[in-house]
């Protein structure tokens, strides 16, 4: 089952948003960092989680 994310983040340069799609939901901080390493793969920055929203799963 695949859970979709809506998360916000800020980088140097300012502010973004994005859609995750994971495998399990979102609990623990390990589970944000690997929002976070997602991103960094994704589109190559360093972010700060602002805030995350499941949106179906």
């Amino acid at each position: 089952m695949k859970y979709v994310y809506f998360v916000s983040y800020s980088h140097k340069d300012g502010f973004g948003m994005i859609e995750i799609f994971a495998d399990r939901p979102v609990k623990t901080y390990d589970d944000v960092l690997s929002l976070r390493k997602t991103i960094k793969e994704k589109n190559g920055l360093d972010v700060v989680i602002i805030n995350w929203k499941q949106l179906k799963k």
